[in-house]
């Protein structure tokens, strides 16, 4: 019952016509070559009518949410935001936020009976067995701590929430929340900053990027409780070496890593849990210092 499931997400429509779900959809954005991945959406009478973006383990970032907008601007739909996580000040532009205690309570309100297809199979066991299941998920994240702090790594956590959420595979999505909680409350120094949030061997890994040319970057990266000072490139070991010897980003009596086919850094141990605040002032300590000296780390790219 197309009605039936479009109610639970928007209430109070208005189609009379005919509805099509369209689930994991690639929409082009008009004027553009470029294109845009949609979880699902909603056409009434062929027109989109409700555009949902789901997030499950992280946070929706405003550009993400944005290139989504762009692809449906003509149709003027009703943008929802759909997650599992939360937190007291979660709202970005244009978009409804529905969670998913949200959408479990809105079942509660509803006949399942009204979940049949066109040749009369009732679903309302599915439909329960779904709704238990969010409820329980929801429960779950309700009890998950988010706080300002960098707390929810490994080395300051007792092992019983590692050994409780991994038990269930969800310590690396309790991960991956967290770190896009850090990234989404930062604000960044410079536009061409980039950030980007991964998950490695159960560690949360966070970069802030500051590209020098199409080939090489520059920046911090934390993962776990290592502050790095990284750099990326094609020739990166001589690009480090050269840093190195004018003592330049990279310090000369720290031992110099590296890992992937471009990647090289150094490693700062994180002793003990500190407010995110802390954090996102030694990060733009650094990207300052990147901005104030970024033509004599250009001069040494090989």
């Amino acid at each position: 019952n197309g009605s039936a499931t479009l109610g639970l997400f928007l209430p109070n429509n208005d189609c009379q016509g005919e509805l099509g779900f369209y689930r994991e959809d690639q929409q082009n954005i008009p004027g553009t070559n470029r294109h845009v991945r949609v979880d699902l959406y909603v056409k009434c009478n062929n027109n989109p009518l409700l555009i949902i973006e789901n997030k499950v383990k992280d946070f929706a970032t405003n550009e993400q949410l944005s290139t989504i907008i762009s692809a449906f601007e003509e149709y003027n739909p009703t943008y929802l935001l759909t997650t599992l996580f939360h937190f007291d000040g979660l709202e970005y532009e244009n978009w409804e936020i529905l969670t998913y205690e949200g959408i479990g309570n809105t079942f509660n309100e509803v006949d399942l009976n009204e979940f049949q297809d066109m040749n009369g199979n009732n679903y309302s066991d599915i439909i329960a067995y779904y709704r238990t299941f969010l409820q329980d998920l929801a429960s779950l994240a309700e009890h998950l701590p988010i706080t300002n702090n960098y707390d929810f790594i490994k080395d300051f956590n007792n092992d019983q929430l590692f050994d409780l959420l991994n038990s269930i595979k969800m310590w690396e999505a309790y991960q991956r929340m967290r770190a896009s909680h850090l990234v989404h409350n930062y604000q960044i120094p410079y536009d061409n900053i980039i950030t980007k949030v991964s998950v490695n061997h159960k560690k949360a890994t966070i970069d802030f990027e500051y590209p020098l040319n199409d080939n090489y970057s520059i920046g911090v990266q934390l993962e776990g409780s290592q502050f790095r000072r990284f750099i990326k490139g094609s020739e990166r070991e001589q690009f480090a070496d050269n840093l190195m010897h004018i003592n330049l980003f990279f310090n000369d009596n720290l031992q110099l890593l590296g890992y992937k086919p471009n990647f090289h850094y150094q490693k700062y141990p994180i002793t003990e849990n500190v407010p995110y605040v802390k954090l996102y002032d030694q990060i733009n300590n650094i990207l300052n210092c990147i901005h104030v000296h970024i033509e004599e780390l250009m001069a040494q790219i090989p």
